[in-house]
Order: structure tokens, then sequence, then C-alpha cells
């Protein structure tokens, strides 16, 4: 009985540790995300909706990178990703965004 117990809360002690780190992943996944998404709308002028929309769109594509298998799916999906955000923004916006030429490479263009 006394073994069964040990067993038992030591089943329960990694499966806690387990989450907490899942729950941290997503975290961070959605943070990164909205900071992106906060560094895209001050160089380029959009309103809320957008700034929702592409905050929504970072982080789904956070979410596919991380299940890619390959490093060629790893840059299918940026590139997928990336052409969406194009699509998102005006010609106006797509110029203003390649003022910041840093900004636009991390967000438009795939690095192993």
């Amino acid at each position: 009985m006394k073994k069964f117990i040990a067993i038992l809360a030591l089943f329960l002690a990694f499966s806690v540790t387990s989450n907490a780190q899942e729950t941290k992943k997503a975290v961070t996944t959605q943070r990164s995300a909205t900071d992106d998404a906060k560094e895209l709308s001050t160089t380029v002028k959009m309103d809320d909706s957008l700034l929702k929309d592409f905050t929504t769109l970072l982080s789904m594509r956070a979410d596919a990178l991380s299940s890619a298998k390959s490093e060629a799916d790893r840059k299918a999906i940026f590139e997928t990703f990336a052409r969406k955000m194009q699509g998102g923004l005006t010609q106006e916006q797509l110029e203003q965004l390649k003022t910041n030429k840093a900004l636009y490479e991390s967000l438009m263009v795939y690095k192993k």
C-alpha cells in the first residue's frame, strides 16, 4: 500500500511538472506573437482589428512552425504565412514595413 501511494505521488508530481512546461510554452508563443504585432503596429499604421488579426496570424505561424518536421516544411510554412501577412496589408502599409528592414526580415524572410 505504501508503494502504491508513493508511485501515485510521483506520477502526480511528474504530471503537474510537464503540464506547467506546456502552459509556459503556449504563453511564450502568444507573448512573442503579441510583441511582434505591436512592433509591426508602431511601424505600420493599422487599426485594432488588423492588429488583432496579425497577432492571431503570428501565433498560428509559431504553432505551425513548432510542429513542422523538416527544415523544408518550416520554410514552406514561414513563406505561406508571410504571403498571408503581405495580403493583409495595403501597398502603402507594405512600403512602410519595408522601411524598417530588420522588422521586415524578421516577419517576412525565413532564416534557419
